[in-house]
């Protein structure tokens, strides 16, 4: 719970830092339209990156070697940061104490700022896309807001609903045969959302 809300206050930061700005510029209306040209036309490229995983993944039937993913480098940044902080020696058997569970609380909050923060880099494939189409839908900053605020509860949703099936004794390896049977299906999806937001925003600017 402590790690989800991180990751959500971690992503609402970055979104209001980046509102403040380009909300800070003389010329703020002027410098969106060409926010939003650039970033249609990035989104734009990402729907090809997508619409090639799913070209590849149909004829080869493999999930490995996505061009749309998580640099090697960062996936291993990431897998350190929660060893270091989570995984614990089988062997042992210790009642957790109070100041044990408070480390706990502690390392869950850090853990998911520094994962939040590394992942940006593949969340931002949606995350600036989205930002780009909350400035162009909300005249008001008040009302865009509370379109990123919408956003990021919606985007850590995925996050308590894995969190509830673990709770109920759904393993990592469920997960994964999950992921793998939906996996055409969520190329797609995510190809079709990077076209119309990218043609979306380019007609749009």
């Amino acid at each position: 719970m402590f790690f989800i809300s991180a990751v959500f206050l971690t992503y609402l930061l970055i979104g209001l830092g980046m509102f403040t700005f380009f909300y800070s510029f003389k010329g703020f209306w002027f410098l969106r339209k060409v926010f939003n040209l650039i970033v249609g036309v990035l989104t734009l490229i990402f729907g090809i990156m997508a619409a090639y995983d799913l070209g590849k993944y149909l004829k080869t039937g493999k999930t490995e070697g996505m061009s749309l993913q998580l640099p090697r480098a960062i996936k291993n940044q990431i897998h350190k940061v929660i060893g270091d902080h989570y995984r614990k020696n089988k062997e042992t058997k210790d009642i957790p104490s109070s100041a044990s569970f408070g480390k706990l609380i502690v390392t869950a909050l850090v853990t998911g700022f520094l994962v939040s923060v590394l992942e940006a880099v593949c969340t931002g494939q949606v995350y600036l896309p989205t930002i780009a189409f909350v400035l162009k839908s909300a005249e008001v900053k008040i009302k865009a807001v509370a379109y990123l605020v919408l956003y990021n509860l919606m985007f850590v949703l995925p996050l308590v609903i894995i969190f509830l099936c673990a709770l109920a004794g759904t393993t990592s390896e469920d997960f994964s045969r999950f992921l793998k049977r939906h996996f055409l299906l969520t190329k797609f999806l995510m190809a079709a959302v990077f076209y119309g937001l990218g043609i979306y925003l380019i007609l749009r600017s």
